[in-house]
């Protein structure tokens, strides 16, 4: 019996959720593929592993005994392509950096393409949506990922460029829409639009749960990136929280307010703790000097 990778971390999704429509949304699947997935790898252990009902579903005893040795399997696995990745491009003369949306500026990724020619490194940069907050670096799949911190920086190096105000993305006919500025309590009540749940820092860090103090998040609708999510405000499905690097940055339907009592985020660049490309983290070394922030400087334009 060889158990298919991705019929495990299916199980995994399933399992951290117990909600298998939830699973769904972070295996990019419908939910009947889920359950589909879930009865095969059940065929293939031998094994029940959830109890389903229409109102539940609960891990079984199979399931709470196998979950720790799947995490394991997928985490393994998952090290070993890292690896396998970083080392095939120690031979290629390319800088591949992943993007989180908004997070770069043009002076940024002037900076970048200069250092990376400066290097006769070939410049390669992909974008990063909200569920992939370290920006593809851990699976290897990026050098360097530029960020948005707080996020789990588990096993990652990342280092301070700048600070980004948040601010509210609001639909022009929302109520709050004509206010120079926001705190807090104006929004508190509202639905708010949530990026996935599988960066718990990531996530509660944008829903401001530390600053809520207890107060409960009502979830208006969720996108997987920026753009998803101003077009959820435009709809009037909800308050946006988010921070931009890009200059004069606009949205049609969209009115952009400084929530003056959030902290800021920052825009962090990342590389991995151990086993990175040396070049990788030249560069990083390198914009940092460049970049990085002295005592009160903050870029000031910001959206979602």
């Amino acid at each position: 019996m060889n158990p298919d990778l991705e019929l495990v971390r299916t199980f995994l999704a399933a399992a951290d959720e117990l909600h298998f429509a939830r699973a769904a949304d972070r295996r990019h699947l419908d939910p009947s593929g889920i359950s589909r997935q879930i009865r095969l790898l059940e065929q293939r252990l031998g094994v029940a592993l959830f109890d389903r009902s229409t109102r539940r579903v609960q891990l079984t005893a199979s399931g709470v005994a196998l979950l720790p040795a799947a995490r394991e399997l997928v985490r393994s696995a998952d090290e070993f392509e890292a690896h396998a990745r970083i080392e095939a491009n120690r031979h290629r003369d390319e800088l591949r950096v992943g993007l989180m949306t908004h997070a770069a500026g043009p002076d940024l990724v002037a900076a970048l393409s200069e250092t990376a020619r400066s290097m006769s490194l070939r410049l390669t940069i992909s974008e990063a949506e909200f569920g992939d907050t370290d920006a593809g670096v851990r699976s290897g799949r990026t050098d360097l990922g530029i960020v948005f911190r707080p996020f789990d920086d588990a096993d990652l190096v990342t280092l301070p460029l700048r600070e980004l105000p948040r601010v509210a993305a609001l639909s022009v006919h929302h109520r709050l829409a004509a206010r120079t500025e926001l705190t807090l309590e104006d929004l508190v009540d509202e639905p708010w639009i949530a990026p996935p749940e599988t960066d718990l820092v990531f996530h509660d860090f944008w829903m401001a749960v530390a600053e809520r103090r207890g107060r409960p998040v009502r979830i208006g609708a969720r996108c997987r990136n920026a753009e998803e999510g101003l077009l959820a405000a435009t709809t009037g499905a909800g308050v946006a929280i988010g921070a931009t690097s890009r200059p004069g940055f606009s949205f049609a339907g969209i009115a952009i307010i400084p929530v003056v009592d959030l902290s800021p985020c920052t825009v962090a660049i990342a590389h991995r703790a151990t086993g990175a490309d040396p070049r990788a983290v030249e560069v990083a070394r390198r914009l940092v000097e460049r970049l990085a922030p002295t005592p009160g400087r903050r870029t000031v334009e910001a959206v979602i």
